[in-house]
């Protein structure tokens, strides 16, 4: 469905293979990475830091690297811009998300999915992700003032790993997020938002 969607305002349906090929090709091309791991960090523990970068696999603590693959397949000089949206994450206000990181719950969850064996693990992310698409409907608009920001350029390095290009892309990323947000405030405010 989201492919005929992406096509009718002129993009493509993204693999990696695609995205190295547009990029050899000389095009333009922009990723929202990211899904379900990113989704679960907010179920997780991390709900009360909506804005520090989390690039590290949920399962593995490692860095996730697609995009920095992508870009290393596309040649030395490919340049990464690193965006971001101030003010995307109090765009809604949710009272069952907020008293769930209120009370913690969103960190318990988050180490009982990490201790549990994987293919159960599994099944309680899915829970949470099913839970938190049923209760993300019960969310109240906020009419605060969204701004789009892009980074400074990250280009790719000869020789240069998919480890080492992500936590260059990771630390431009923080660093653009905090010289607008300040060092520091990961948390969501939807005082500033509405006043943005």
């Amino acid at each position: 469905m989201f492919g005929h969607v992406t096509k009718l305002f002129g993009g493509v349906v993204g693999s990696r293979d695609v995205a190295v090929r547009l990029l050899q090709e000389g095009h333009l091309v922009g990723v929202i990475p990211g899904g379900l791991e990113e989704t679960f960090h907010h179920m997780s523990g991390l709900g009360s830091r909506a804005y520090e970068v989390h690039w590290d696999s949920f399962w593995s603590g490692k860095p996730r690297a697609g995009v920095a693959a992508v870009a290393i397949a596309g040649g030395p000089g490919v340049k990464v811009l690193p965006c971001f949206v101030d003010g995307g994450e109090e765009m809604r206000w949710n009272p069952f998300f907020d008293a769930w990181t209120l009370l913690r719950l969103d960190r318990a969850w988050g180490a009982l999915v990490r201790a549990a064996p994987r293919p159960l693990g599994d099944a309680l992310l899915y829970v949470a992700l099913f839970s938190w698409l049923g209760l993300s409907l019960l969310s109240v608009p906020v009419p605060g003032r969204a701004t789009g920001h892009i980074g400074r350029p990250v280009e790719v390095r000869e020789g240069e790993t998919e480890e080492e290009l992500s936590l260059r892309m990771r630390a431009e990323m923080q660093r653009l997020v905090w010289e607008v947000r300040g060092e520091g405030a990961v948390a969501r405010d939807y005082a500033r938002a509405l006043r943005l």
